[in-house]
Order: structure tokens, then C-alpha cells, then sequence
């Protein structure tokens, strides 16, 4: 187990290297050098964020970051020896290693990639500015889009760790899965099911659950700031990212605490 671990965490953070650098340098081509800037950098980044150019790579990440935190989990679960993991540690401590490490292995990977295409970003386009960029919220893709580093850093830790609550809630729905192959892809079948029907929803109900389903969509919880609804304002992407925190936390945990409580009783 350990060296097949390692293998699909070589080929995981491979692909994720492999698939960020093209991404980013291809976005990088695309940019006037002539007249770069540090707003130029940051809105290149935050045009890479999810939901917003390339659907082939949102599904790569959400596909590949879930695996990475939680497959080890995944593969236990549905292998023939999960009884006597149960026998050995219970499936109360199976859950809460389960959730703590998909949460840790989400962050730290979100965390690792944004700064490395951050850097990326600063050598081949302009380095963002340490000091306060007057006036260029406006003309922003997000939130945090303003030129500022500060700004950026925020976002980063604010996704690492939206990332992370993502991964354990990924971890807690496949624990209802029984095929390892379908458990693997859940992570972006859950991600485009979470990303597009919230945003379906809110056009159909013209407005109304606005707040609730900005909360519920996914790129509110790891791209905070990215996207938009025309009833809710900007200034809040802070308040509807802890929203979003909570409600994927406490659908983790109630996946997880149903599925308990299913297995105790059939044990």
C-alpha cells in the first residue's frame, strides 16, 4: 500500500505540475509584454481561478487535488481488508483521520500550486507590488484583484483552505461509493454539480435564495471573489466564504456521521 501511495501521489502532483505550467505559460504568450504591470499579473492569475477560461483544466483540478488528499482513504475503504482496519481502529477514528488528512492534503497542494503559478507569473510577466495599488479594484477580474500581493496571499489562503473543506466533503460523499473508479472522478463530478446548478438555480428563481445558493456553489468556497451574482455585492466575499466553510463542513459531517451510524447498525 505505501508504494502504491506513492506512486499516485508522484503522478498526481506530475500531472498538477505538468498541467499548471502549460496552462500559465500559454496565458503568459497571450499577455503585451510592452506594457506589463502588476495588475496585468494579477488579473492573468485570477483568470487561471476556476470558472473562469478553461473548463479542462477546473476538471484536472478538481479531479486531481481530491485525489491527492483523500485516495489513500478511498482505496482503504473499498479494499477487502477495510474490516480489519475497522477491527484495528473503529469508524469514528477511520473518519476523523479521513477528514483531517483530505483537509491538510487539500490546503497544503492549493496552497503549493497558487504560490508556484504566482511565481511563475511575477518572472514572465511583472512582479506584483508590495505597496497599495491605488484605484485598480475596478478594474479587476475579482475581489481581490487589485496588483497588491497582500491581496493575492489573502485569496491564496483563503482557496488552500476552501480547498481543504472541499476535499474532506469529496471524502465524506465517496464514502457512499463502492467503485474506486467512480470514488476517483467524484471529486469533478461533485465540483461541476455544485459549480452549475446553484448559478441554474439563482437565474431560474430571478434573485430569490440568492445568498443561500452563493454560499452552496462551489467557486464561493475555492475561489473567493471569482464569481459573481448581480444581487450580491463584492464586499462580501469574506462573509459568504465563511457561509460556504460552515455548509460544506456541515455536509461532511453529516455524510460521514449518516454513513457511521448505517454501518454500525448493519455491522
Amino acid at each position: 500500500m505505501p508504494r502504491r501511495l506513492s506512486v499516485v501521489t508522484l503522478l498526481v502532483v506530475t500531472a498538477l505540475l505538468f498541467a499548471m505550467t502549460g496552462v500559465t505559460l500559454l496565458a503568459c504568450r497571450d499577455v503585451d509584454l510592452a506594457s506589463a504591470s502588476a495588475l496585468k499579473t494579477s488579473n492573468t492569475f485570477y483568470f487561471l481561478q476556476i470558472g473562469q477560461s478553461n473548463p479542462a483544466y477546473d476538471l484536472v483540478l478538481f479531479c486531481m487535488l481530491t485525489i491527492f488528499a483523500n485516495f489513500i482513504f478511498v482505496y482503504a475503504k473499498n479494499s477487502p481488508f477495510f474490516f480489519n482496519i475497522i477491527q484495528r481502529i473503529g469508524y469514528r477514528r477511520f473518519l476523523t483521520k479521513g477528514v483531517v488528512v483530505s483537509f491538510i492534503g487539500g490546503a497544503t497542494l492549493s496552497l503549493l500550486m497558487s504560490l508556484y503559478q504566482l511565481v511563475l507569473l511575477s518572472l514572465f510577466i511583472h512582479p506584483l507590488s508590495f505597496g497599495p495599488v491605488a484605484d485598480n479594484k475596478a478594474n479587476g477580474l475579482a475581489f481581490y484583484d487589485d496588483g497588491n500581493l497582500w491581496s493575492t496571499i489573502q485569496f491564496c489562503f483563503l482557496a488552500a483552505i476552501g480547498w481543504g473543506i472541499y476535499a474532506m466533503f469529496v471524502f465524506s460523499a465517496t464514502l457512499w461509493v463502492k467503485k474506486t473508479a467512480i470514488a476517483i472522478v467524484s471529486g469533478s463530478l461533485l465540483g461541476v454539480a455544485f459549480f452549475l446548478a446553484p448559478a441554474i438555480l439563482a437565474q431560474l428563481l430571478n434573485g430569490h435564495l440568492s445568498g443561500a445558493l452563493y454560499s452552496l456553489q462551489v467557486s464561493t468556497l475555492i475561489a473567493p471573489g471569482m464569481v459573481s451574482y448581480p444581487t450580491i455585492s463584492m464586499d462580501k466575499t469574506v462573509f459568504y466564504f465563511i457561509c460556504a466553510a460552515c455548509l460544506y463542513t456541515l455536509l461532511t459531517v453529516s455524510s460521514a456521521s449518516l454513513w457511521m451510524k448505517k454501518k454500525e447498525r448493519f455491522a
